[in-house]
Parts: structure tokens; sequence; C-alpha cells
């Protein structure tokens, strides 16, 4: 008999703070074999994953001293496809290092590749810190580079790295086609804190807390979770930060009736 607990997983980036519930199998209950997904699934649940990866990366490392910045290719230094636009990216991103190394400042960047449709329409942005203005526009050598402050909101870079990161395109035969997006970093971001529980949530628990929709409730779960998980939200101070700062953001769920209950929410913590 296959038994199913309900975890609860907390992941910290920068000023947000995301809880998933969701069921997963006790460590000492035989499991069935594995059904593979198909096509489809597969490829729509690693590029969820992927987004949300990304999604936390930025939060968690940058702030809005940071640029976001969109390099495009002239007619003369168009890639022949995404390996040699890369190749020219990484150049890029070597200059730029080099440069800030000489000011003293640490760089760090993100960057997303879009292949389009037609042959040679390749899209890079670049999210990045450490890096001056005139840096950023005298080292691409292929043509015109934009470069915009980044601008948080109350949710942080979500938005943005939402928007970038998400693959879009034509559709045949329900798969995503002609628009492939991949995104890197560089290896000096620090990775989000995350901490799981088995024993904080009942199943029961996660039904009403999906049925009822009651945001009193959300921050409740989040209250205690952090007060079981405080080092989460420690300051630089030491001094761990007042509960009633967080923000209750958004909240997704999913309801199957075969695994279970699904439920993630978001949180953010004011000025």
């Amino acid at each position: 008999m296959k038994e199913i607990i309900y975890r609860r997983k907390l992941v910290q980036t920068g000023r947000t703070v995301e809880v998933e519930l969701y069921p997963v199998y006790k460590s000492n209950s035989a499991r069935g074999k594995k059904k593979a997904k198909s096509r489809k699934a597969q490829m729509n649940l690693n590029a969820k994953n992927s987004l949300k990866s990304l999604v936390r990366i930025v939060n968690n490392n940058f702030d809005e001293t940071g640029f976001f910045v969109t390099p495009t290719f002239d007619n003369a230094h168009l890639p022949a496809d995404a390996a040699e636009a890369k190749r020219i990216v990484k150049n890029y991103l070597a200059r730029l290092r080099r440069s800030a190394e000489k000011q003293g400042s640490v760089f760090k960047w993100v960057q997303i590749v879009e292949c389009g449709e037609k042959k040679g329409r390749i899209h890079v942005h670049l999210i990045v810190s450490g890096a001056e203005v005139s840096a950023l526009m005298k080292q691409w050598k292929c043509g015109i580079v934009e470069v915009s402050p980044l601008k948080a909101n109350e949710s942080g870079f979500t938005a943005l790295a939402k928007y970038h990161g998400k693959t879009r395109g034509k559709r045949r035969n329900n798969l995503t086609l002609g628009n492939c997006k991949t995104w890197t970093c560089s290896r000096n971001l620090e990775k989000p804190k995350v901490s799981y529980s088995d024993t904080a949530i009942t199943k029961k628990a996660v039904h009403s807390l999906i049925v009822s929709h009651d945001e009193s409730a959300y921050k409740k779960l989040l209250t205690k979770a952090l007060r079981e998980k405080c080092e989460l939200i420690e300051e630089d101070s030491g001094e761990i930060a007042n509960y009633e700062d967080w923000q209750f953001l958004e909240r997704n769920y999913q309801i199957n009736d075969i695994s279970g209950y699904y439920l993630y929410l978001t949180f953010n913590r004011r000025e």
C-alpha cells in the first residue's frame, strides 16, 4: 500500500518567499511503476520548472542597481545559429567581467537566448550587475545595444523574468515550435534558500486551504513556517523580520483525483 504524505517547501529569493504544498510518497512505502510522461507533458513540465528557476535566480541576485541589456546583431554580424550567438555573447560577457574587475566590481549576469522561427533571427537579453553603462555600450561589437535600469515592483523582478523567459511561438500538435529559449547564468550567483518539512501539514489541511481561498489562513501558514525556519528571514543585523511585513501576492493550485492536491503561494516582504 502506497502511503502519501504532504510536503511543505519554503523558498526564499530576495524579498520573496514561496510556499509549495504537494503530495509525495512516504520513504518506506512501496512505489508503483513510474508512468512515463507524454512528450507534450514532459516538455511543458521542463519549461515550467526552467522558468521557475529563472525567476528565483533573478530575484535572489539582482536589485535596482543592475541593468536589463538587449544587444542586437546588425546584418554584418548576424549569427548563423544559436550556438554562434552564444559564443559571441560569451565573449562580450568576458570583456564586461574584465572591465568590472578593473573597477573593483563583481560582475554577475543572466543570459536568455531566443531562437526565432526565421533563420538567423536570434534575440539575446541580459540581466547584469557590477557593470558600468559605458562598458555595456562599448564592449558590444556586433550592432546596437539597449540598456535600461532594473525596476522592481511588489514581486521583485518576477514579471521581467517571466516575460522574457517564457517560451512563446506557433504551436503544432500541441507543441511549441520555432521559438526555443534557453538561459544560463554566471557561477557567482547565490542559490535560493530552501527548506522542507514532511510533518507540517496534512492532506485535509491542504484541501481546506485550496477551497477556502482565505488569505488570513495563508498568512498563518507562512507565519508558522517562518517561525520554524526563522533562519530564512534573518536580516543583516541578525534580527528576525516582523511577520506582519509579509504581503500575500499570488496563489496557484491543482486538484488531481489521482495524485492529490497542489498549492503554491507567494509572499513578499514590504519595504
